[in-house]
């Protein structure tokens, strides 16, 4: 998986409504009378769907018809989507598994360049074709290896989200991924996991309506208003947890999310 060709950047300014989004559309309005909810450590969870996201759509676009000036708008769409549509925090997190492994699998492949450096670690992916590259094409090469373009719907918002993360660690500027510091990793994993929920509602609620706003300007504000809102939760959500600590981390990663849907159900937007 991925490419050997040599790093361009990955483009700037992802739209909050990608173009891999349109592909999906139909799967994720086909059929809303029942979901299915895979856990490998439950048996299948089936959430009673019934219109269930007609709520938080209406909300939502009041929201969106106010170019984001009535926030409470906004949050009565995101607890209506957490409570009613996923069907609580718990419910919601498990939806969120896709991305949860992703993040593991990429956070522990960063711990491990930190730990043994980079050329061992590539080597035990079988990623050779990645050893002398920039660091920066290391980590999209690695993009590519977990979560690879054309998966389903919930593979598509993982990938998008790592790359949304990715390009905010480069425009930081980070120097070496061998010295990636907490407090960047930290940075990545709140991006990530902030732009998971995000896009997951999102494509759930607001396919249509998040064409709504007429002018960039309207559409700039909601997005920045939507993000800043989920991406605070996660910050707080994510509070005192050791992200070095992997073992740690690896079975707590899924409470953190949670975690986030639960600030996100009773935090007012500001």
């Amino acid at each position: 998986m991925g490419t050997s060709k040599p790093f361009g950047g990955i483009p700037n300014g992802t739209p909050l409504v990608p173009s891999w989004i349109e592909e999906f559309d139909n799967i994720s309005n086909e059929d809303e009378e029942s979901e299915i909810v895979e856990d490998n450590d439950t048996s299948s969870i089936t959430i009673p769907i019934n219109n269930r996201f007609t709520n938080p759509r209406s909300y939502f676009t009041h929201f969106i018809n106010s170019k984001g000036t009535k926030k409470y708008h906004l949050t009565n769409s995101i607890r209506q989507y957490v409570k009613h549509g996923l069907g609580g925090p718990k419910t919601a997190a498990k939806r969120m598994n896709v991305s949860n492994v992703t993040a593991l699998e990429l956070l522990q492949t960063l711990q491990n360049i930190r730990n043994t450096g980079t050329e061992t670690t590539l080597q035990q992916l079988n990623l050779d074709y990645l050893i002398g590259q920039t660091h920066e094409a290391i980590i999209v090469g690695l993009i590519d290896f977990f979560a690879p373009p054309g998966g389903l719907i919930d593979e598509a918002i993982a990938r998008q989200s790592l790359i949304d993360a990715t390009i905010e660690l480069i425009e930081q500027g980070f120097e070496n991924l061998e010295e990636l510091n907490e407090s960047q990793l930290r940075e990545y994993t709140i991006n990530f996991i902030a732009k998971t929920i995000e896009r997951r509602l999102i494509v759930d609620i607001a396919l249509r309506i998040i064409e709504l706003p007429r002018t960039l300007s309207d559409y700039k504000t909601i997005e920045e208003i939507l993000h800043s809102h989920i991406r605070g939760c996660v910050d707080l959500a994510i509070k005192n947890v050791n992200i070095l600590n992997m073992e740690f981390l690896d079975k707590k990663l899924k409470l953190i999310y949670e975690n986030a849907f639960e600030i996100l159900e009773i935090e007012e937007v500001q």
